[in-house]
């Protein structure tokens, strides 16, 4: 489907004061609110003289945040606060049936309404303090806690949605959260730092209340699970930063590293149901939607790496690399989505008012698959090379130019999963799309 129109109202106050007390640095508060009333259809869809359908949706997002900052002591500083965040949806997808599933005309058509979010909302209350400790001249202690109050609730259940999950009503969620790290400055050009956290997060409002409606870039209806648990990272994570300031043809060299091990539980995933069948085109591949649900055992582990060389005055060249092993020990397979091994280089020309770059990007082939999730082939290596230059015609007004994928290869992005989403022109609707070709484009930046 297709958005008709979007008309969106936003309204927004901030506060700050500075220094209000000797111990009281600074206040910041915050409050927000949006509407959101959107339309979509297929009317310019291949299946609208099958099928039509037209989904109003209504959309309200309201939220504020108080933060204190405090100077306990010359080394100590602590931040606390409370912040909200109200979310509520609302929308049905009408559908007019034109055609029986042989392609014979229906007269009259039938008309069916799903609800799609069936008047849904989350409410998220929470609290929470930082604190920063200056342990010695090179030493800093960074610590933290949270606490979420999730209130949610759906109130105008589909039918089959309450037969899959019958006992529906107000849920009320407690989620803490905590972090510390330490960094060690091991002299004035590298500094090491160790991290570790257990973040906490509640499902959102289309893991748990969705009904049979395509939300991501794949052809797949999804449904939503009001019975998700929380799902909690705890991760550790080793970083090291460095710099050297040079004299002669280098002029600087940078260097950094990081590696991180993320255990979860609960981990939140869409996954498709064999035992259920999708409600809009039911005779369209795919067949079978997909349900989000928990696993009990999941991980993630990567690295980055970069390097940087300024030389000659006006030359910069950058390597960046990084790579991500992911694994669902519950279904014995990668978890969706996993990025696969992605190296990028860059030279940089800058002189006066002119500069000029050239980027390489190397993505190699991700044959770690989540089949569950309709990973079913391997997505290609491929290689990509941009030309970007401008010129500052004034003080903070830059005019450019650039190509990207200039060599015009046709690749697909492992993190994309676009699909046509509709059979058309003798071609499958679950044939992948291809990212963007050769791509010229001019621009023009005011920076004040």
């Amino acid at each position: 489907m297709d958005s008709d129109y979007d008309d969106s109202s936003m309204l927004s106050l901030d506060y700050f004061k500075k220094r209000p007390s000797k111990t009281l640095r600074n206040i910041k508060a915050k409050a927000y609110y949006s509407y959101v009333d959107h339309l979509m259809s297929n009317s310019r869809r291949g299946n609208f003289n099958t099928v039509e359908a037209v989904s109003p949706v209504e959309a309200t997002t309201a939220g504020g945040r108080f933060e204190l900052e405090w100077k306990l002591d010359e080394f100590w500083t602590l931040f606390t606060g409370t912040d909200a965040l109200l979310i509520s949806r609302d929308g049905v997808r009408n559908r007019l049936v034109k055609q029986n599933p042989m392609g014979m005309p229906l007269d009259p058509p039938v008309a069916f309404i799903d609800k799609i979010w069936q008047n849904s909302f989350i409410n998220d209350y929470g609290l929470f303090a930082e604190s920063r400790y200056k342990l010695n001249s090179s030493t800093v202690l960074n610590a933290g806690v949270r606490y979420d109050l999730v209130h949610s609730n759906i109130q105008n259940p589909a039918s089959d949605f309450q037969a899959y999950y019958p006992n529906l009503g107000n849920r009320k969620e407690n989620n803490f959260s905590a972090t510390v790290s330490l960094k060690k400055l091991l002299n004035w050009d590298n500094q090491l730092e160790f991290a570790f956290g257990r973040g906490v997060r509640s499902a959102n409002m289309i893991e748990r209340f969705i009904n049979h409606f395509q939300v991501g870039q794949d052809p797949f209806e999804y449904i939503g699970n009001p019975y998700l648990d929380a799902e909690v990272n705890n991760q550790f994570e080793v970083a090291y930063t460095g710099k050297k300031i040079l004299d002669g043809a280098i002029n600087r060299l940078d260097w950094g590293a990081s590696v991180y091990f993320s255990h979860f539980e609960n981990y939140i995933v869409a996954i498709i149901d064999p035992t259920k069948t999708r409600k809009f085109m039911p005779n369209q591949e795919p067949l079978n939607p997909k349900v989000f649900r928990n696993l009990e055992d999941a991980y993630k582990t990567g690295f980055e790496a970069n390097f940087g060389i300024d030389f000659y005055n006006n030359f910069q060249f950058d390597a960046e690399v990084a790579y991500v092993y992911a694994r669902n020990e519950d279904l014995s397979e990668s978890l969706p989505l996993t990025p696969p091994l992605r190296s990028k280089f860059s030279l940089q020309y800058n002189k006066n008012k002119f500069w000029a770059a050239t980027d390489l990007i190397f993505v190699s082939q991700q044959d770690e698959l989540a089949t569950s999730f309709g990973e079913n082939q391997a997505t290609p290596s491929y290689e990509l090379v941009d030309f970007r230059l401008g010129y500052e015609l004034i003080p903070g007004l830059n005019l450019g130019t650039a190509i990207l994928n200039a060599f015009d290869e046709q690749y697909y992005d492992h993190l994309n999963f676009a699909y046509r989403n509709q059979a058309n022109a003798n071609l499958s609707g679950m044939e992948r799309l291809t990212d963007p070709g050769q791509n010229f484009t001019v621009f023009v930046k005011y920076s004040f």
